[in-house]
Formats: C-alpha cells, structure tokens, sequence
C-alpha cells in the first residue's frame, strides 16, 4: 500500500476541512497549512488521518508554503504527494492508491512530475485547457522533491502566488520527467471560471501576478536558471 498524501494551505478553515475530507474519502492522507489557528485553538476533526499545522511565520506566498507542506509529508512517512490549491476536488474515478500505481509505474524511482491534465476547462485560442498546459496540480515523489531545481525543492519558490506551476511544467520536461496525463481529472473550482466568488485573499494574491509573470518570463528567457536537478 502507498502513503498518498494531499497538501495544501487554506485561508478559509471550513473550505479547508472540505476540502480535506474529499480527499480523505479517496484515500488519500491530507497535510494542511492554515494561516491562522482556528477559534478558540480547537483543530477541526477530519475523517482520517492528518496533520495540521499553522506557520511560525508570516505566509510568504503560495510556493514556499506548499514546499514546507510538501516536506512535511515526506517526513511523515510518504511515498507520494500531490499537491492542490483548497477549491481543487479530486479524480473521481480513480482512488490515491490507482493513481499511486499509474505514477510508479512510470517513475519507479519517485522522481518525476506527473500532471492530471483531464479538467477540460480554461481552454486557449488552440483548445488546450489549462490543466494540460501548467502542472496546477502535480504528483511527485520524494526523489522529485529533493532532487528537483538543484534540491531546493519541487517547486521554485521565488515566485509568490503565480506561475510556478507553468515553471515546473517547463522544467520536469527539461528533465524528461514530465507525464500529463489526460485520463486523470483533478477538477478546479476556481473563482475566475465561476464556481465561487472572489474574496480577499484571491485579491491580496492578485498583487502578485505582475511581479510572478515578469518573474516567469525573465527565467523563461535564460533558460530557466537552476533547473538542473541534483544527481
């Protein structure tokens, strides 16, 4: 049996425990970062195993963030993460354990990124949706994770809230570890497409979008600096 873990932050604790639980329901064993205890310092109860934690610092952005969760994982003993934003919803055909199978199947020793690239939505001038285009919700495996971006982390976390996923997109094929596979579906209830409303901390992370993109392109151009991973 895999240790499949979900990790994600969450500003919002009951969309949080939502989400978690979804996940849970699939088998898989969710890591949670909330940026801020919950009332009266009670945890919220989850149906199955987790590990909760709040920051000891401020929240420094998406990316930082979920490398520190992803870690956390790894600590606690798995064999494998996937990581997602709180409004993301797992495949609802295959289980963490299936998924887990399909992805050891194609990197046996754990290091590559593989992408459920299913989710039909935000398509571009030429079809391609978003999630075939970005790795918005990537599954990794230890060697990945210590490996990857010269063993920095899975993900290069100079970016705060945007395009980091594009990054790892471009530099897990750098590597030759990319695998996007289209019959898995990790489906985003994102605020733009019309499943939720914008609150403000979707505004706060918005400041960053200019600094990210002009951040992107910068290392789009140089060949994206530090992308070699550790051998």
């Amino acid at each position: 049996m895999f240790k499949h873990y979900v990790c994600f932050p969450s500003a919002k604790i009951a969309r949080g425990v939502e989400c978690a639980n979804a996940w849970v329901a699939r088998g898989y064993i969710p890591v949670v970062m909330l940026d801020k205890p919950p009332q009266d310092n009670e945890w919220p109860k989850f149906d199955g195993g987790i590990v909760m934690t709040t920051p000891s610092m401020p929240f420094l952005g998406y990316y930082k963030t979920i490398n520190s969760i992803c870690c956390m994982a790894f600590e606690h003993g798995a064999d494998l993460v996937t990581c997602i934003g709180d409004d993301q919803t797992p495949d609802p055909y295959k289980n963490a354990q299936e998924i887990a199978e399909i992805y050891f199947n194609r990197f046996q020793d754990g290091f590559g990124v593989m992408q459920s690239s299913g989710d039909p939505q935000g398509r571009d001038a030429h079809g391609i949706p978003a999630a075939a285009r970005i790795c918005g919700s990537p599954t990794f495996g230890i060697e990945w994770y210590m490996r990857a971006y010269g063993g920095r982390g899975a993900f290069c976390s100079d970016y705060k809230s945007f395009y980091a996923d594009e990054d790892l997109w471009n530099v897990a094929g750098l590597c030759g570890r990319l695998y996007m596979n289209p019959n898995l579906t990790i489906f985003h209830n994102h605020w733009s497409w019309g499943h939720m409303k914008r609150e403000d901390y979707h505004e706060r992370a918005q400041q960053n979008w200019t600094r990210d993109k002009a951040l992107f392109f910068y290392r789009k151009a140089e060949g994206f600096p530090g992308w070699e991973p550790i051998r």
